[in-house]
């Protein structure tokens, strides 16, 4: 990656979004930074055979709780039916679109 998600200092992924919950995320690899206060969320077009790849960022609202209790993200990863799940410290969180 290049940007501001190569400044980041502690990039961590998931997969590739299957799901049906937030289509304009299917197909792209999902990803965020560990030690960003930003609450960023990275949606990378793969393409291999490229030397660099694209992505937007995107930042995440906690619905029902206060972002500040959440702690680090630690984990990006996918649901059996293909949603986003977010790990952080104190919760696991679904990332609707």
């Amino acid at each position: 990656m290049c940007g501001e998600a190569a400044r980041s200092s502690a990039i961590i992924g998931g997969g590739i979004y299957r799901g049906t919950t937030a289509p304009e995320f299917y197909g792209k690899y999902v990803a965020g930074d560990w030690a960003s206060d930003n609450k960023d969320i990275y949606l990378v077009d793969v393409a291999p055979e490229a030397a660099s790849w694209n992505y937007t960022r995107h930042q995440y609202i906690c619905v029902d709780c206060d972002d500040e209790d959440l702690g680090h993200l630690n984990h990006v990863g996918l649901a059996h039916n293909g949603d986003i799940l977010l790990l952080f410290n104190n919760a696991l969180l679904r990332l609707i679109s």
